[in-house]
């Protein structure tokens, strides 16, 4: 009889480790298929992101800064649309083959980046006019700053 009590209470013991440890691992990986995230820019904004995030674009002239960064991400050649010519570079193609893909000729238009429905748009700092009109039209838009 003690001999199955105490065999009882290992199996219990063991049951409620299991669920322990089962909404622990459910706690530290947070749903990735959608939700938000909260990012505060470089103008110190915080902006709220749904995710999942499959598609960004980085404009400007001068992005090449940001792209390099934006390229560390392995996940990078899978969402990065309307790159600037300036990141065509024999590292950018080996990283990612279709970049050639994905290459605007010129600096995006506000309406060329709605059309694209972005997930995220990225800028620098400085072009916060840009900015502002995609914010009007629903876009997020996070702003870095590399000086």
């Amino acid at each position: 009889m003690k001999m199955r009590k105490n065999l009882l209470a290992l199996t219990i013991a063991i049951l409620l480790l299991i669920l322990c440890l089962t909404a622990y691992y459910a706690w530290l990986s947070p749903n990735q298929n959608e939700g938000t995230i909260m990012v505060t820019d470089a103008l110190g904004r915080t902006v709220k992101i749904k995710t999942p995030i499959n598609r960004v674009i980085i404009t400007g002239k001068s992005a090449w800064p940001i792209l390099t960064v934006a390229y560390m991400f392995p996940n990078a050649k899978n969402v990065l649309y309307g790159l600037s010519p300036s990141i065509n570079v024999p590292l950018f193609q080996k990283i990612d083959p279709n970049i050639t893909s994905k290459i605007v000729s010129t600096e995006l238009s506000v309406e060329e980046i709605a059309n694209a429905k972005p997930d995220v748009v990225i800028l620098k700092s400085t072009m916060k006019k840009l900015g502002d009109q995609l914010e009007e039209l629903g876009i997020s838009v996070v702003y870095v700053d590399f000086e």
